[in-house]
């Protein structure tokens, strides 16, 4: 496989034999955001890496799409950074990115869809969802972007009630 230019694309190159065009739907939004913020905030990758715990060389390739980060290390990094996930409508979110598991409930709970039916419009295993819903277990990166996308969510700013805006 060989990917596009803007990485958001890969085309099988196998003799002819494959000529579908393999589409990875919103497959960064989590780097994505996370580069963005860097980038306005003026941090550099390399002084960031250092606050979340992370090989500068590390972080780099998992903001580029060649290498994964943890569970842990993408929260922290959403954390540490303002962001959380939440309806891109709203573009805010009330619930820190640690409580990933909660937000996910929520709209599992309001979507009216089975588990079997997420688990199937996600191609994730239903018991790793449930897992994940209860808190028994995490999950990668780009299950987690499946199921943003399948609720209609995004990386937004963090409302930390908290703390009082001036």
């Amino acid at each position: 496989m060989s990917n596009d230019a803007n990485n958001l694309c890969k085309v099988c190159i196998n003799d002819n034999k494959c000529l579908t065009l393999h589409i990875q739907i919103n497959d960064a939004m989590i780097r994505k955001a996370i580069r963005q913020k860097l980038a306005a905030l003026g941090i550099k990758q390399t002084e960031f890496s250092k606050v979340i715990g992370v090989a500068a060389s590390n972080f780099n390739a998992f903001l580029t799409g060649s290498r994964t980060l943890s569970y842990p290390k993408v929260v922290k990094s959403l954390d540490e950074l303002g962001l959380s996930v939440g309806l891109k409508a709203a573009g805010r979110a009330t619930l820190p990115p640690s409580e990933l598991p909660e937000i996910f409930k929520s709209y599992f709970a309001v979507s009216g869809l089975k588990l079997k039916e997420v688990a199937e419009k996600t191609d994730i295993d239903d018991t790793c969802l449930t897992a994940f819903f209860n808190g028994y277990r995490t999950m990668p990166v780009k299950n987690i972007e499946k199921v943003m996308a399948l609720f209609n969510l995004d990386v937004v700013e963090y409302i930390n009630p908290k703390k009082k805006s001036a």
